[in-house]
């Protein structure tokens, strides 16, 4: 990488609090909860010595996203002078059109989307600042034609373009792509929202099972909430295509990019909601699991965190046989989410046959 005239020591020293304080500031105004740690601030700022353009972060994806918009920031940033220009704040603000983030919509990475996104967004002439940022997060998830599409241009990218792979697992990657990037371990992370939406769902859903009330409704307000999560989750996307239907740039062009942006909003919604889904269902089976062993002398809730134990204390007061049926309810919904079946419809079979298995 040349970036000329200046270098990380110079930027650490001189230049880099600035951002690091609007990066900081952005973090608060947005609401993420990243467990920062400092030192891989330091790590992001020495890659500006690298002659790569192309990096593996090791971290958790989300974490690991939000520090690459530092490291995006750091590559454009006029002269490291701070004195309040845009670049930070679409740059941090999830909205920059030369900053990508390229994520799973289901279980892998497939060849279109590299072709669609990745390598189009790669040769293309950036629309604003004078560096892109293509981040894949989970980039264990690409499967074998997708890594090989990337391969060409990873090794050899566009002067402007630069590439950050996010995964926990890199041994999964393919040694060839693997073989391309410039490695770093991160330490920071981000604290998991859906961990807390999942309780949010599974609370209501015990309750309501208890108490009888509003059970007709529970469905509703169940999908109510998985929405949510997934509109915020997918939020980003519609920031970006809102703030590039403001900029002056080639019509044809923004036309097909806020096109393809749309598309993938509404596949990302449709994964977050599945997901969601999933994780709500996945988690009810092992707490049903859970009082089944209890009931049959085991003791592994004295394990369990305070959260499941509030779910477990209602759930435990149900007679095994019931218990046992409600799992195999659960295990049925699991697979038909697998079959990406809309989690509206089976949420609403799952609390359909739940009441009649308890009254």
């Amino acid at each position: 990488m040349n970036l000329g005239w200046y270098n990380s020591a110079m930027i650490s020293s001189t230049f880099s609090n600035q951002i690091r304080n609007n990066f900081l500031s952005s973090l608060s105004h947005r609401e993420v909860n990243l467990n920062l740690d400092n030192s891989d601030l330091n790590e992001i700022e020495r890659l500006l010595d690298s002659k790569s353009q192309s990096f593996l972060f090791e971290a958790q994806p989300g974490a690991a996203t939000e520090l690459a918009r530092y490291f995006f920031a750091l590559l454009n940033c006029p002269q490291y002078a701070c004195s309040g220009c845009p670049l930070c704040e679409t740059a941090f603000l999830k909205a920059h059109p030369d900053f990508i983030i390229v994520a799973p919509e289901g279980s892998e990475i497939v060849r279109r989307q590299v072709v669609e996104e990745v390598l189009r967004f790669a040769y293309e002439t950036p629309v604003i600042v004078g560096r892109k940022l293509i981040v894949i997060e989970e980039a264990h998830l690409l499967n074998i034609e997708a890594s090989n599409a990337l391969l060409k241009v990873v090794e050899e990218p566009p002067a402007s373009t630069f590439f950050v792979f996010v995964t926990e697992k890199p041994d999964m990657l393919l040694p060839t792509i693997i073989s391309r990037l410039t490695r770093i371990r991160l330490k920071s992370n981000l604290t998991q929202v859906k961990d807390a939406v999942v309780y949010t769902l599974l609370r209501d859903f015990v309750i309501s099972l208890r108490e009888r009330k509003a059970l007709h409704n529970l469905d509703k307000k169940l999908k109510e909430i998985i929405d949510r999560y997934a509109q915020e989750e997918a939020a980003y996307l519609k920031e970006k295509i809102n703030f590039l239907s403001k900029i002056d740039f080639d019509s044809k062009t923004k036309k097909r990019i806020v096109s393809l942006e749309n598309q993938k909003y509404e596949r990302l919604k449709k994964k977050y909601e599945l997901e969601l889904a999933s994780l709500f269902f996945f988690k009810l089976k092992h707490l049903l699991h859970m009082v089944i062993e209890m009931k049959s002398g085991g003791t592994s809730f004295l394990d369990a965190t305070p959260q499941d134990i509030e779910i477990f204390d209602v759930l435990k007061k149900y007679d095994m046989e019931i218990i046992i049926d409600l799992a195999q309810i659960v295990d049925a919904a699991i697979e038909m989410l697998a079959y990406e079946v809309k989690p509206e419809q089976v949420l609403k079979g799952a609390i359909l046959k739940s009441w009649m298995v308890v009254y």
